[in-house]
């Protein structure tokens, strides 16, 4: 696994670019940001939409999870992110 940062930054570009070109085996291939949050768990597809498409408060995740259970599912969701969209 990928320490946190360059998960971060990884997604940070992808959804900044909103769609993914990929070059797989000579043939392009788009890939929307939404279509991959929709393979994540909900819990993972909510961390990835409220820290990084709509930049919710830095404290918004409080209603939902304990703060070290947000950090875990927080790199476990960037983490699975970055892996749908490299398996793709």
């Amino acid at each position: 696994m990928r320490n946190a940062r360059t998960l971060s930054k990884l997604v940070t570009k992808v959804i900044k670019d909103q769609n993914l070109t990929l070059l797989l085996e000579g043939e392009l291939l788009t890939l929307n940001y939404n279509k991959v949050l929709e393979m994540l768990s909900e819990d993972e597809a909510r961390i990835i939409k409220a820290d990084f498409i709509d930049k919710l408060d830095k404290d918004w995740y409080i209603t939902y999870y304990s703060r070290s259970t947000y950090y875990r599912y927080r790199l476990r969701a960037m983490d699975r992110f970055i892996k749908i969209i490299e398996s793709t």
